[in-house]
């Protein structure tokens, strides 16, 4: 099948979902209740957005497979079972509520086991222009840095998820991103299908992404981010800025919860998106919150200026911030 006629098949299986949506809540019985504090929607909502995106990976994977970076077959099962594994785990939780440990190690083992597996997933340069800066790793050190970020990333990506739609744009504009370079091409340009669905039902309030589907969209995006920066299409500064948003916020918060005493994995109101959306209305916030991820991008595309971008997303964030 020629792109088109992928693309157009990925449309029906997103069609059918959409509209066997209910059949399915109803069968797997995954459903985020309201606690009247965390979460505060008034009636029980279907956590099935990360199992639609993740039939939407399936047969994406198996669709364009050889847009993965694998000729290996090997490889390629590797990662989609390290890519399943990372989307079960997140599934579970949101079924069963998993301890946050077990969650970690499993995670942790999923990736760890891809990046050994796979030389070429693992970072072993650093280098940023705008410092100058030329870092080699040995294996050890590579190992340990790649599974790392990517961990760190994927969590800072889970708590984006705290309102309506944003998770869904912010992934959208780094799909779009990657489009935009013309890197991995026929797979971006699928998954925006049943992104173009899940942000639908998501503004309906009829389904949330959950775990299952942060972590491996956040999963998706690491491997894709680290695959072309080895292979000189992504540059540092550039994947640093599309991540900056959950990568800043989750160290303010990591921080804000250490010196109240409290568990730095447990969930509280002090995510940049709580703060903006008692001050509007949930449609501003997230087009205050795109800008703040968006803006910084662009100028460096402008005008290649990675201090500029920096110090506009810091002087957007301090603002946002501001409670008055």
């Amino acid at each position: 099948m020629i792109l088109i006629e992928k693309i157009i098949f990925i449309f029906v299986i997103n069609l059918i979902l959409y509209f066997c949506h209910i059949k399915t809540s109803k069968i797997l019985k995954v459903y985020d209740k309201p606690d009247k504090f965390l979460k505060k929607h008034h009636a029980p909502v279907s956590v099935l957005g990360g199992f639609y995106i993740y039939i939407n990976f399936f047969f994406i994977f198996f669709l364009f497979n050889s847009n993965f970076y694998y000729d290996n077959k090997v490889y390629l099962f590797f990662f989609f079972l390290s890519a399943t594994l990372v989307f079960l785990i997140g599934f579970l939780d949101d079924k069963y509520n998993l301890n946050y440990i077990l969650r970690f190690i499993i995670l942790s083992f999923s990736i760890a086991a891809l990046i050994f597996i796979d030389s070429n997933l693992q970072i072993k340069n650093i280098h940023v222009d705008t410092f100058n800066l030329n870092i080699n790793l040995n294996f050890i050190q590579s190992f340990i840095f790649t599974l790392f970020s990517v961990m760190i990333f994927i969590f800072a990506f889970n708590m984006l998820d705290g309102i309506d739609l944003q998770i869904g744009f912010y992934t959208f504009f780094i799909f779009l991103i990657f489009i935009f370079k013309n890197l991995n091409l026929a797979i971006f340009l699928s998954f925006l299908v049943p992104l173009f669905f899940f942000l639908y039902l998501n503004f309906k309030k009829k389904v949330f992404l959950g775990d299952g589907g942060a972590y491996l969209l956040a999963f998706i995006i690491s491997y894709f981010s680290i695959k072309n920066y080895n292979l000189n299409l992504l540059k540092v500064e550039e994947i640093i800025l599309f991540m900056m948003l959950p990568g800043v916020d989750i160290i303010r918060i990591f921080f804000i919860r250490l010196s109240m005493n409290k568990n730095p994995f447990f969930g509280d109101l002090n995510h940049i998106h709580h703060i903006v959306i008692n001050k509007y209305s949930l449609l501003t916030t997230v087009a205050l919150i795109q800008l703040l991820n968006i803006l910084p991008s662009i100028i460096f595309y402008l005008f290649g200026s990675f201090y500029l971008s920096l110090c506009v997303f810091l002087l957007i964030y301090i603002y946002l911030l501001k409670k008055n």
